[in-house]
């Protein structure tokens, strides 16, 4: 996959509408015309306060092209007033991709994530096993897709996401004991 996937986390105070005026500024961005290829926005079901922005761009160019368009844009200082903490933004190169794509399902549907580090030198086997995990998760009534990849700027850093048809099926999903913190969302559009 030539793909990159743009995760931006945040905590905000701010309206659906105002997160959807933002959203649409971005696709709107001259680079964003033909290099993104789909933007979701997904709420935290935790009491946070957190939003997820995910953006799909066909290359690492279109990429590039597309942050640096949005810090030039007026959109940038929209974020930064309604923003509780600095975003925390990862660059991904997704590797595996099963089901549905994060831009397909249905608004209100669920989404887990996990972020693993691998130790220095056993990136292999951290993706062997996240690979392992998601077929297996695939087996639970209400999977509706996932995808995993790793950062750009951390190669030992293994972003995964399970997406799901209902919070049933999400938490069903996290075992009583695991040793990876699963971050649970909700799309909002």
């Amino acid at each position: 996959m030539s793909e990159i996937l743009v995760i931006a986390r945040l905590r905000v105070m701010a309206t659906d509408a105002l997160l959807l005026s933002h959203r649409n500024m971005v696709q709107d961005l001259e680079p964003n015309r033909t290099g993104l290829t789909g933007i979701t926005t997904w709420r935290s079901i935790e009491s946070d306060g957190g939003i997820m922005q995910i953006m799909r761009y066909a290359d690492k160019e279109a990429a590039d092209a597309g942050l640096r368009a949005l810090v030039e844009s007026k959109a940038g200082p929209l974020v930064a007033s309604v923003t509780i903490d600095p975003p925390d933004v990862a660059v991904v190169t997704p590797k595996k991709q099963s089901g549905k794509r994060l831009e397909d399902v249905p608004v209100g549907a669920f989404a887990s994530l996990a972020i693993r580090f691998s130790d220095p030198g056993q990136q292999e086997d951290l993706e062997m096993d996240t690979d392992e995990v998601l077929a297996e998760l695939a087996f639970i009534p209400g999977y509706l897709g996932s995808l995993w990849g790793d950062n750009i700027a951390l190669p030992e850093e293994i972003v995964s996401f399970v997406l799901w048809a209902t919070q049933d099926a999400l938490l069903s999903s996290i075992p009583n004991t695991h040793k990876v913190k699963i971050q649970k969302w909700r799309k909002a559009f």
